[in-house]
């Protein structure tokens, strides 16, 4: 609905300020916006929002001393908090599972030293990230089309640029084998499956032996398996692409993937699958899965979340030394129950909102379709949220005056 309000806000004369990425066919309103004087903010929230403003500043701040950004990479999540994450994958969703997970096989495309990569399989190749945070461990993989970002940041030179998704590890390689398995896929379910147990069965595409490690493992998740089980359990584990994983990690994702086995209840021949539409038309996978994922993995009200970012900055100074900067935000929110408002809310919500207020008050000088990379937008906006609480950290390099 973006575009339909942006020509809204056209026609009557009005400002406009989103959370949202610039698309295309807002950008094309840009000149529009100019000849009649008015301002679309967007890219105002989380992510995209605060990622940019804090990304600018430190990139600013660099260009004043006179140092130059050879390496950024960026990652934000927002998860259930640490004592929610009760469940395999350590995630729950607050917003559309199917479409949470269909993200993830967009495949990303980064520059890593000189190189442009297209990665198809970016979960897959998810790194650990464990001097991210004395109290998480999180891993990071890179999502989407982080190049179209370098022009904006005024960074096209930097030789590795990425931006990335941040998740408690364990995610990816679970989200990877539904991917795997075509749990995922927009392919109609067929018209025979009515359980969780028929919904698995179409699935079983051999890609290879099942490792021993687990074998080893299925006995230990499942008490006392039934033959049935084993061999459903098998059968999957065996359609799953398990060969990037290395020894250690490859038996500690097939505890993970096995676990999520149990916790979803795959094997269950009791539970009811909807595989057909109110119309009778039949259901994808996604949707049918997507079901699945709500029921176990949905954000209580009682329960609150987590939004997590950071960016890693390897800078060089005039005389060519390289040295890192970091800049991180660990934002907690409350739960619905408690009346709020949850980290997604403070970090996406508030940030639009002292955007919105700026519009309001004068304070943006630009005109047109904008984004927050200016210091006169990102300077007022970030020490607002400081003083709301969400606060970027930055560690390493040059001591920089405060905003």
């Amino acid at each position: 609905m973006h575009l339909t309000v942006a020509k809204a806000c056209l026609k009557h004369g009005k400002h406009l300020c989103t959370s949202s990425y610039i698309s295309p066919g807002m950008r094309e309103l840009d000149a529009e916006f100019k000849k009649k004087g008015l301002i679309s903010l967007n890219q105002c929230g989380l992510d995209p929002g605060i990622d940019i403003m804090s990304t600018m500043k430190v990139k600013d701040d660099s260009k004043a001393l006179g140092h130059k950004i050879v390496s950024y990479t960026s990652w934000c999540g927002a998860v259930a908090d640490v004592e929610h994450c009760d469940n395999p994958l350590g995630y729950k969703f607050s917003w559309n599972p199917g479409a949470a997970i269909k993200a993830s096989l967009t495949p990303a495309v980064y520059m890593q030293d000189g190189k442009k990569i297209t990665d198809t399989a970016a979960l897959r190749h998810a790194l650990e990230l464990d001097d991210f945070h004395v109290a998480l461990q999180l891993e990071g993989y890179a999502n989407r089309d982080s190049t179209v970002f370098m022009e904006e940041f005024g960074m096209q030179d930097c030789p590795t640029f990425i931006r990335g998704t941040l998740r408690f590890k364990g995610f990816c390689a679970i989200v990877q084998a539904f991917h795997d398995l075509g749990l995922s896929s927009d392919k109609p379910v067929p018209s025979h499956v009515k359980t969780l147990a028929d919904l698995v069965e179409p699935c079983y595409q051999s890609r290879g032996p099942v490792p021993d490690c687990a074998k080893n493992i299925v006995s230990q998740v499942f008490y006392k398996p039934s033959d049935k089980v084993l061999e459903r359990c098998y059968k999957l584990l065996a359609s799953i692409d398990l060969s990037e994983y290395k020894t250690k990690k490859l038996e500690k994702h097939c505890k993970g993937i096995v676990d999520s086995f149990k916790f979803l209840g795959l094997f269950d021949e009791k539970q009811t699958a909807v595989t057909i539409t109110a119309n009778g038309k039949p259901r994808s996978y996604l949707d049918t899965f997507g079901d699945v994922l709500k029921h176990h993995l949905t954000l209580p009200d009682d329960e609150h979340d987590l939004v997590i970012m950071r960016h890693v900055f390897k800078i060089q100074d005039q005389q060519g030394q390289e040295y890192q900067k970091t800049s991180t935000m660990v934002v907690a929110g409350k739960s619905i129950a408690e009346g709020g408002p949850t980290g997604v809310a403070k970090t996406v919500g508030v940030t639009a909102a002292i955007g919105t207020r700026m519009i309001l008050e004068g304070k943006i000088p630009q005109r047109g379709v904008l984004s927050p990379i200016y210091p006169e937008i990102y300077g007022p906006i970030l020490h607002e949220l400081e003083r709301r609480g969400v606060r970027m950290v930055e560690e390493g390099g040059p001591v920089i005056a405060k905003l």
